[in-house]
């Protein structure tokens, strides 16, 4: 890969970091007061779907890293994902260490 395109994308993926860091750090006292309501945690999730246009889903984790919600796509959550453990999946290893916001490697879907 060349030289120019990977500055290209490393300007890309500063660009994508500061506009998710600034929406998801605006969901943290919502989430915080559903904590415990799925449904309601659900709501605030689908309403910040709004404000990302580029995001296909939302879930939040407990500690462990597994869903306390499901996966809240455009047209609602998607129950099937509830409760799924997230704790070994490659992207979960930076965010388990503490790290506040973090993007990994690009997934196709």
């Amino acid at each position: 890969m060349s030289e120019a395109l990977q500055a290209a994308i490393a300007s890309q993926r500063m660009l994508l970091h500061a506009r998710l860091a600034a929406a998801l750090s605006r969901l943290e006292a919502p989430c915080l007061e559903a904590w415990g309501d799925r449904a309601r945690l659900e709501q605030v999730l689908g309403d910040a779907m709004q404000a990302l246009p580029y995001c296909k889903y939302l879930y939040l984790l407990d500690p462990a890293a597994h869903q306390v919600t499901g996966n809240v796509s455009r047209t609602g959550p998607l129950a099937e994902h509830l409760g799924r453990d997230r704790s070994h999946r490659p992207y979960m290893s930076e965010a388990l260490a503490g790290t506040e916001l973090s993007l990994s490697d690009a997934y196709l879907s």
